[in-house]
């Protein structure tokens, strides 16, 4: 079984053509997916254009180095 990690999540929201990152939202999950899931509420995926962008989700790796993943909203 795996064990949840420590996630930051920066819910990303378009604003007539502007990108706006909002605040951070810290969640214990399974995965950068996971976590931006429960957040948002929402299925989301890796792979989107950028218009489609949902969030940002940070954690630290090993050896303490911050690595981030950017979420896009999953087609339907």
């Amino acid at each position: 079984m795996q064990d949840a990690q420590h996630f930051t999540v920066q819910p990303c929201t378009h604003q007539d053509g502007d990108l706006k990152v909002e605040g951070c939202i810290h969640v214990d999950a399974l995965s950068p997916v996971d976590a931006a899931e429960r957040v948002l509420k929402e299925p989301l995926t890796v792979c989107g254009s950028p218009q489609q962008l949902r969030a940002k989700v940070w954690r630290l790796a090993d050896d303490f180095t911050p690595v981030s993943v950017l979420l896009y909203r999953a087609q339907s």
